[in-house]
């Protein structure tokens, strides 16, 4: 193959490459870039949740309340168990390059909670609180989605203006002990079986301002620099 040919194919490529339009490239480096960036959350998700096992075990709780007018007395919460934490699943990731906007869909298909307590509350002197047994939360389905914005720095990500939503599934409450009472306890369950998930889901706004700034302080701290946690794609 002549010199000139090779000329004539070299001219045929830059010719083909400038008429790729330029919203076109832009699009598939929004994607490529968007891809890393995703890939970096999701292994480091996985690699957090490869090391939680099935049953997520809290050490006890005890709280006594003291030299308060409002409340008095105190409370122990033991054996805190969670299960279903390793089913954990982002099963949405995207990033755009050219405005920083993170969005991500975390899907938690089901959760059991469960925990032991014993209470001897008063609150203002005037209203009794007690009991003591072993109750149950269980949760079908918690779809999270996050939005917000991340940048890339050298050796992790930063988050900002994170705003998180939750979406709960069926939700069944299992109280036991309330005041020594069955009925009542029986009674505050059914209660909050038929009422906690509409809140939940219709009253996002309280939630969302009160959870959102938590989860950016944790994602900020997970990825953070040289954090042990990251997992970069193994491309790079």
């Amino acid at each position: 193959m002549t010199f000139k040919v090779w000329l004539w194919l070299g001219l045929l490529v830059l010719g083909v490459s400038a008429m790729v339009p330029e919203d076109y490239r832009d699009t598939y480096q929004n994607q490529k870039y968007g891809d890393f960036i995703g890939d970096i959350i999701n292994g480091t998700m996985n690699k957090i949740l490869r090391n939680i096992s099935d049953s997520v075990h809290l050490p006890p709780i005890a709280v006594v309340f003291k030299n308060n007018s409002l409340i008095s007395g105190g409370l122990n919460v033991t054996n805190f168990k969670i299960d279903g934490l390793p089913n954990i699943v982002a099963s949405v990731i995207s990033y755009n390059i050219f405005n920083s906007k993170l969005n991500m869909t975390i899907l938690v298909p089901d959760i059991d909670i469960g925990f032991g307590y014993w209470a001897d509350i008063g609150i203002g002197e005037l209203i009794p609180l007690y009991g003591a047994g072993r109750n149950n939360i269980y949760s079908k389905l918690i779809t999270i989605n996050v939005n917000g914005c991340a940048k890339l720095v050298s050796g992790g990500l930063t988050f900002s203006d994170i705003r998180v939503i939750l979406h709960f599934g069926e939700m069944t409450f299992n109280l036991n002990g309330l005041l020594n009472n069955s009925e009542l306890s029986a009674l505050v369950s059914s209660i909050l079986t038929d009422n906690v998930q509409n809140f939940v889901n219709n009253d996002q706004e309280l939630i969302t301002d009160l959870i959102s700034p938590i989860v950016e302080i944790v994602m900020n701290q997970l990825f953070k620099p040289k954090s042990d946690f990251i997992v970069y794609p193994k491309y790079i």
